[in-house]
């Protein structure tokens, strides 16, 4: 019974219209690269697909990307991330980013009504700007709000999975996974299911 009121349909329409104006914001967007932080998931991914090798960039980016700090850099992500981003190489660089950024916006609404937080939280600077620059770190904090879900409804199999998938920025999770381990309990759930994205 609380599902249909949290994701009433004036709700879902006000999602929909955020999410699309989101993705608006970015396709008339035009920065140096075709992506921002992005970048090294998108590229790492189709290195992947191409060369066997996530990490060789040069292989896949365009010659004129090299002089950029973040070609310089490389792929910071471990394996399981860059697999995440998978989907995105079907598309072109600039529609990748912008479906991101969409998917982003509709997953931070529709976690937050979930978990009956507030959507001011939205309004949290550090937040918006991890949004803006298309950074990984975002879908960590929807998976992060899921979770807390999933351990308040006692969902260990859902939980353990988002552990998983949290750990795939270990400096950001790490910390909050052995938390939801402890108040969990699930160990055999975490187990399996880490070893099974990690494996």
């Amino acid at each position: 019974p609380g599902a249909p009121r949290r994701f009433s349909p004036p709700f879902i329409a006000a999602a929909a219209v955020c999410t699309a104006l989101a993705m608006l914001w970015r396709w008339l967007q035009h920065y140096p690269l075709p992506l921002f932080d992005l970048y090294p998931l998108y590229y790492g991914a189709l290195a992947w697909l191409r060369t066997g090798d996530a990490y060789a960039l040069a292989a896949v980016v365009p010659p004129e990307h090299e002089p950029y700090t973040v070609f310089q850099i490389g792929g910071g992500y471990p394996l399981p991330a860059v697999l995440l981003a998978l989907p995105l190489t079907l598309l072109p660089p600039h529609t990748a980013a912008t479906l991101w950024i969409g998917a982003l916006t509709a997953g931070l609404l529709l976690a937050l009504r979930l978990y009956d937080a507030p959507l001011w939280l939205l309004l949290y600077v550090p937040l918006l700007e991890a949004l803006r620059i298309e950074q990984y770190t975002t879908l960590i904090v929807v998976c992060q709000i899921l979770a807390l879900w999933a351990l308040r409804a006692r969902r260990p199999w859902l939980l353990a999975l988002l552990c998983a998938l949290i750990l795939t920025k270990p400096t950001h999770g790490a910390l909050f996974v052995l938390l939801m381990l402890f108040l969990g309990r699930n160990w055999r759930e975490q187990f399996v299911v880490t070893a099974a994205v990690w494996g």
